[in-house]
């Protein structure tokens, strides 16, 4: 299997749609030789955040010098940023090593019927992930979650810490329509011997991830309960000083802006603790052999050495460029949010958003978490046909008694907003990671 191969695979396989369940999933890495259960693992489950915290986690797991695997989805560019060891993305010739192993195990598999369906996008790729963490011989993983947590491909891992950010209402084709049925799907991360942080606090959804902890006898480690977090006076600098039971942080920097990082951050600093204590367990999924102790310098630099793209990302100066992959209301809610801090810091005066939504997003809330900045908005869409029309957001958008232009091409679409923008101004690409990636591309920018 060659690169284009490989492309041409994936393609063909992401036809297959979403199919949730682990019975599959289970069978395809018992061919495999089970490749997720040799290392422990952390797995990060939420509606919001869950990119950015295994970054973080995964960023101070090496600065304490353990050989970490990252797994995240999806990817703004390229296919290899999904899979990563000590921060470096694969390359094509590993790509296509995993993937053609996955493929022999599973095509082998169907052929003696010992698949009841064909293993789905997600699942090859979750599958030559582990694949390839083995063969790398990682000493710990950072898995984010696909979609829910119960029936998802991550779930199949030896979990040692199980990680919910938070949960909101989404995907409830798949996950559910209340809150509480949301959060019982991300719950089903939760395995017996692992530890349980979140980031959650409402009561409902805390009830049910409370609920599962117990049933598994496992303890909830919940971050407005045992962190002390001291923001700093500016809320757009991305310091802050941090207290646990277990150490005293100091003043943490980080490179990715907005109140929201910091409680991303907070919970990957809280997930490292809990590996540790895993560590010193003597459960069934203990990671004592592994021996992890993560020292109070390797926080303070893997937080502040953390890349992560596409989030509040500064991709230009005069004006001011940001690239932001919020995606659904809650996200929507965060980078507003930040937006607004970094203009009452003094970041920029005037603000254009770019925005493109994919057709299975709350639209109108998300609308008006944004709109509220009173900005200038540029109506377009990414290269894939899941995204909604420009012309259909304009009429949503015109409720809202928004300045509005219409242009399908994004690249177009951005320069349009820096003829309209001065340089003490600022332009953000948002609604979609898939439309921070084509922006990326037509920016001539990579990931890494």
């Amino acid at each position: 299997m060659d690169y284009r191969d490989a492309l041409e695979y994936l393609n063909q396989v992401q036809t297959l749609g979403i199919k949730l369940g682990l019975e599959n999933m289970s069978r395809l890495l018992a061919g495999m030789g089970d490749p997720q259960q040799a290392y422990p693992a952390v797995a990060v489950a939420g509606t919001n955040g869950k990119g950015s915290t295994s970054a973080f986690l995964a960023s101070i797991l090496r600065s304490a010098g353990y050989r970490t695997g990252l797994y995240t989805s999806p990817h703004l560019v390229r296919y290899e940023e999904r899979i990563a060891v000590d921060g470096r993305p694969v390359t094509e010739e590993q790509l296509c090593e995993a993937l053609a192993a996955t493929r022999d195990v599973l095509e082998s598999l169907i052929a003696r019927g010992q698949l009841a369906s064909h293993p789905t996008h997600f699942e090859i790729l979750t599958a030559a992930a582990f694949h390839h963490f083995r063969r790398q011989r990682i000493q710990v993983g950072v898995l984010e979650v696909g979609m829910g947590g119960r029936m998802d491909a991550v779930a199949t891992a030896r979990t040692s810490v199980a990680v919910i950010t938070n949960v909101s209402l989404e995907h409830t084709k798949f996950l559910g329509d209340t809150v509480e049925e949301i959060a019982a799907q991300k719950a089903g991360i939760i395995r017996e011997g692992c530890y349980v942080v979140t980031g959650e606090t409402q009561p409902e959804a805390l009830a049910v991830i409370r609920r599962e902890a117990q049933g598994r006898g496992v303890r909830v480690i919940e971050r407005h309960m045992v962190a002390q977090v001291t923001p700093s006076r500016s809320a757009s600098t991305g310091r802050f000083g941090l207290v646990t039971p277990r150490a005293s942080y100091g003043e943490l920097i980080l490179p990715l802006a907005g109140r929201h990082q910091v409680e991303n951050a907070t919970l990957a600093v809280l997930a490292a603790e809990a590996l540790c204590e895993a560590g010193a367990s003597s459960g069934p999924l203990s990671t004592k052999a592994e021996g992890f102790e993560i020292p109070v310098a390797a926080v303070v630099e893997g937080l502040a050495r953390t890349h992560w793209p596409g989030r509040l990302q500064i991709a230009g100066h005069n004006p001011l460029l940001l690239l932001d992959g919020a995606h659904n209301p809650a996200g929507c809610a965060a980078l507003a949010r930040a937006l607004r801090d970094m203009r009452e810091a003094g970041a920029f005066q005037r603000i254009c958003l770019v925005l493109g939504v994919l057709q299975d997003k709350e639209l109108e809330p998300m609308l008006r978490s944004l709109l509220a900045l009173e900005p200038r908005l540029v109506l377009t869409r990414g290269r894939s046909e899941r995204f909604r029309s420009p012309d259909e957001m304009a009429a949503a958008a015109r409720a809202f008694g928004c300045p509005r232009l219409v242009i399908d091409d994004v690249g177009a679409a951005i320069e349009t907003a820096r003829s309209w923008a001065s340089p003490q101004d600022a332009i953000c690409v948002c609604g979609s990671l898939y439309l921070v990636g084509d922006a990326m591309q037509a920016l001539g920018l990579s990931p890494y």
